[in-house]
């Protein structure tokens, strides 16, 4: 039986096997700490997941004061790809960065597939 780190990680690894333009995710805490991550060795963790935090923080008080609402899911389209910011509960995020060529239907179907096995794992 796997620990529930080995169980995040394969989550991570299935997710990045979803396709080839998907280049790593990670799970964060809201505040930018890195709980387990499948990023390449060129970026680093710790800056992604600052970045990250500062964009939920924006995401959330977007949709709270101007939408009513409660964050959800936010994304930044760069010329080279995207990041997606996915809530998983009050405190951890599931981020995944792509490239350009990627169909973001597929991302999206992806972060609804693997959050409810994300939600089960991180609330043990």
């Amino acid at each position: 039986m796997s620990t529930r780190t080995e169980q995040i990680q394969d989550i991570l690894r299935s997710i990045r096997a979803a396709s080839a333009d998907i280049v790593g995710s990670a799970i964060l805490t809201s505040d930018g700490f890195v709980i387990a991550s499948m990023l390449p060795a060129e970026i680093d963790e710790e800056e992604i997941s600052a970045m990250a935090a500062t964009l939920l923080g924006a995401g959330e008080r977007i949709a709270s004061e101007v939408l009513a609402s409660e964050l959800e899911q936010a994304f930044v389209r760069a010329a080279k790809g995207y990041m997606i910011v996915n809530a998983l509960s009050e405190h951890e995020v599931l981020i995944i960065l792509t490239n350009q060529r990627i169909k973001l239907g597929l991302v999206f179907l992806e972060c609804r597939k693997r959050a409810d096995e994300l939600q089960r794992l991180l609330s043990r």
